[in-house]
């Protein structure tokens, strides 16, 4: 069969039409394997990562399989899946109030209401907050700045408290330590009194209490209330007169209760010597001149006292005179005294005599020999045409007895 030229334009028009369909068709599907094929692999990669990661967690997961062939790839098999691994994982542990804490010891009393704490730094915590608590009531938010370094509590309860502290990790875990503290009994300071011995009079002695051994420690300190006993004693040639201040009185012992700040005096006084023997007695002044003089039989009279004296005058003079006593009583304490003055006649003129004689006895020497001594003094004015005063000063002078 023959076939007219337009015949055969047409018929391999068409089949050029179905050779091009065709190859746009396998053309498509090349694209769509490829595609698939990426996926696959895509996939595969993910889930290489997703079983490496849980077998890191887990430690016991592991890949055992990865192939590919024909359209699909090849399971993925694994020990467990991510999320029994993510269950598997150990929850961190509790944190130990001993590890988290420095506290002082409970043993130690509280000094000042002042206690010092710190929260430690620890390895894989971080710490969120941190809150005080005395006797369960908040007493201080510890700041974020102060974390790990010392806080100062202060103006804590007298007494015994309890404090607690708690402090939360950014984790969720937390901790808390409780102690029981006491705070430092203060004791009252006493109250100290002196107590301050005087030793007066002519005599000698001492006193002696607790602390006290006047002469040498006459005052010490005492705490409110304490009872003092002070006994006193006089030395050789005294007695004692007695006590004064507070509230002491009479010979015998002191007490003093210390209240208050006290002061007690002791008075001593020399025992009278005793009666100078009755005869005559002589000696000599300090100008060189002769002294005498008589006791009486009853030994209470100086009599016939009779001393020469050298006077010096203003206008420039010198006179010489004696000075007389026809009695000058001797008191018990074996001490006399005795002045007198006279009008008489010096160089034709007017004078006016004045006299002093004093002196004491002192007992017997080693040699049994009775002492007395004492001064004297002798004054004269007169105006013979010129104004005179004359003196002998006061002269010393001394004199034995009769043994």
């Amino acid at each position: 069969m023959s076939l007219s030229p337009s015949n055969k334009s047409t018929i391999l028009a068409g089949r050029l039409g179905r050779h091009s369909a065709r190859h746009r068709e396998d053309r498509h599907r090349s694209r769509g394997r490829l595609r698939l094929w990426l996926a696959v692999g895509v996939a595969a990669v993910v889930a290489v990562v997703l079983m490496a990661g849980a077998s890191a967690v887990t430690g016991s997961n592991t890949i055992t399989t990865i192939a590919g062939g024909g359209s699909s790839p090849a399971p993925v098999r694994t020990g467990g899946s991510a999320e029994a691994s993510i269950a598997k994982k150990r929850k961190p542990n509790p944190i130990l109030p001993a590890s988290a804490f420095i506290l002082p010891s409970a043993n130690q009393c509280v000094s000042g209401r002042t206690l010092t704490i710190r929260l430690r730094r620890l390895q894989h915590v971080t710490w969120a907050a941190a809150n005080v608590y005395v006797n369960r009531r908040h007493f201080k938010t510890i700041k974020r700045s102060q974390f790990t370094r010392p806080v100062k509590l202060t103006r804590l309860p007298t007494g015994r408290f309890v404090l607690s502290i708690t402090a939360k990790a950014t984790d969720g875990r937390s901790v808390t330590a409780r102690r029981t503290y006491r705070t430092c009994v203060t004791k009252t300071p006493l109250s100290l009194h002196t107590l301050s011995v005087v030793l007066a009079g002519s005599g000698s002695g001492g006193v002696t209490g607790s602390g006290i051994a006047c002469p040498g420690t006459c005052s010490r300190s005492y705490a409110a209330g304490t009872v003092v006993t002070l006994t006193a004693s006089p030395g050789s040639g005294s007695s004692f007169s007695g006590w004064s201040g507070a509230g002491c009185s009479g010979t015998g012992t002191c007490t003093v209760t210390m209240s208050a700040d006290q002061s007690v005096t002791a008075t001593f006084s020399i025992n009278p010597p005793s009666p100078p023997p009755p005869g005559s007695y002589s000696g000599l002044t300090s100008q060189g001149y002769g002294v005498s003089l008589f006791v009486s039989a009853d030994s209470t009279q100086l009599q016939d006292v009779k001393v020469p004296t050298a006077l010096g005058c203003t206008p420039s003079k010198s006179l010489v005179d004696q000075l007389q006593f026809a009695s000058i009583p001797i008191a018990g304490d074996g001490s006399f005294s005795g002045t007198g003055s006279q009008t008489g006649v010096l160089e034709g003129a007017t004078a006016q005599f004045t006299y002093t004689f004093v002196g004491h006895f002192h007992g017997t020497t080693t040699a049994g020999v009775e002492r007395v001594a004492g001064q004297l003094r002798e004054e004269i004015t007169f105006n013979n045409g010129t104004a005179y005063s004359c003196t002998t000063n006061i002269r010393t002078w001394s004199a034995t007895g009769p043994s």
